[in-house]
Order: C-alpha cells, then structure tokens, then sequence
C-alpha cells in the first residue's frame, strides 16, 4: 500500500509539473517540453494499463495526440504545446479519477 500512496503522490507531483509548465512554456526550451510531453505519454500509457478497459473511448488516441506534439514541438506554437501539456494534465487527473474509483 505504500508504493501506491507513493504512485499517487507522484502524479499529483507530475500533474502540478505539467500545469507550472504549460503557464510558463515561455521560459521553457524546446528539449523540455518534448521531455515533459514525452513523459506525459508514458504516465498516461502505464496509467491506462492500471485501469484497463475502463477508459476505452474515453479519448479518441490522446497518446497518439501526445506524441506528435512531442515529435513536433519545435514546430508547434507556444500556445498549442502548453494546450497540449494542460490536455495531459487533465488526462492523467481523469486517470488518477478512475483509478480511484476501481479501488
């Protein structure tokens, strides 16, 4: 039971990282927002593993979503990369949400 208050407190850690983030993505260089994307997709895919089919088409391919941003955030405005580091917050709140709700 530990390791799981641990897990919480690391989205909760993660998802306030994301939100900070997206309000400053001006101060920001071009390899932390791939970072920070990036590691977005790999909470959100391990996230969606814990609670299995309770978010099939939930979203329609947020990691997919995820993903290109991350592969082209140099070519991305500021606005739709912090929009896109918000839209993982919120999925990894959602998440975090069901997860809960299964235990």
């Amino acid at each position: 039971m530990h390791c799981e208050g641990t897990t919480k407190s690391l989205a909760t850690a993660f998802v306030s990282e994301l939100v900070l983030s997206a309000n400053q993505i001006d101060q920001l260089s071009t390899l932390e927002m791939r970072r920070l994307l990036e590691r977005a997709v790999v909470t959100i895919r391990d996230m969606q593993g814990q609670v299995s089919d309770d978010t099939n088409g939930e979203w329609p391919d947020p990691l997919a979503y995820l993903r290109s941003m991350a592969a082209a955030v140099e070519r991305n405005n500021p606005e739709a990369v912090s929009q896109a580091l918000l839209d993982a917050a919120s999925m990894i709140r959602m998440l975090r949400i069901i997860h809960d709700e299964k235990e």
